[in-house]
């Protein structure tokens, strides 16, 4: 249960580096506050759907074969986004 908890805990990594990333690349000034807010609904909307996805795919980390999938692709995403990472 605990390795399937951590890649929801990695699951929302990715998405703050990708928000980072997002946000980073649209040049948003704290002036503006709407960009800002649309990129991170946007955001914050496909980690809701892949964190249901993760569950419904590994039936909460009963599939064990699907399990160890999802932690593959995760590491890899993560190290994707590295540069995103904060210190």
């Amino acid at each position: 249960m605990l390795r399937h908890e951590q890649i929801h805990f990695d699951i929302t990594e990715i998405y703050s580096r990708k928000l980072r990333k997002e946000l980073a690349d649209a040049k948003i000034k704290s002036s503006n506050a709407t960009a800002a807010q649309a990129i991170f609904k946007k955001v914050f909307r496909e980690m809701e759907l892949r964190q249901i996805r993760y569950d419904q795919e590994t039936l909460r980390g009963d599939k064990k074969e699907t399990q160890e999938h999802w932690e593959a692709v995760v590491k890899l995403e993560l190290a994707k986004y590295e540069f995103y990472k904060s210190n």
